[in-house]
């Protein structure tokens, strides 16, 4: 795990062909839906080569249909992460940050998820937000909503001078 770099995601994108973007969270845990708010924000944008899948807390019910499209060459996948840092810091994470004893809020390791998508031949990046409040309630933070929108503003920026 590391902190987020903008050059990071534009080496990720750069020669994609068509893009997944899985979108993890709970909208009822407050910022635990930081990765359902990046893809809300992203929807408006209507970018016609990357697909958006609300996956919630069931990543698992979409990893077929990315890996079995042969159009889709990268993956990435947006989700809260608390890794102890400061409210709204963004991480990039490795497969190997995930092993199959990984806690996890999702209902399939993650660890296994991401070798099916690598097997699939998919380019696969995780970032994280880490959150400030995932109690029960709607709504984010203003610094993740800082931090979402700091990531749109570079995916559109790397995804126009990747192309």
């Amino acid at each position: 795990m590391k902190k987020y770099c903008k050059d990071v995601l534009a080496t990720f994108l750069s020669n994609a062909n068509r893009i997944a973007v899985i979108c993890l969270g709970n909208e009822f845990r407050k910022d635990d839906a930081a990765g359902i708010f990046f893809c809300k924000e992203l929807q408006e944008k209507n970018i016609a080569r990357v697909i958006l899948f609300y996956a919630y807390s069931s990543p698992e019910a979409y990893i077929l249909k990315i890996s079995e499209d042969a159009k889709i060459s990268h993956v990435l996948i947006v989700d809260a992460v608390d890794a102890g840092f400061p409210p709204g810091e963004i991480l990039i994470l490795e497969p190997s940050d995930f092993s199959e004893d990984t806690l996890s809020t999702h209902r399939i390791s993650l660890s296994y998820l991401l070798q099916f998508l690598k097997k699939a031949g998919k380019k696969i990046l995780i970032i994280g937000i880490q959150p400030h409040d995932t109690s029960i309630g709607e709504g984010v933070h203003e610094e993740i909503l800082k931090s979402i929108k700091r990531l749109i503003r570079d995916f559109l920026y790397c995804l126009q001078n990747n192309s």
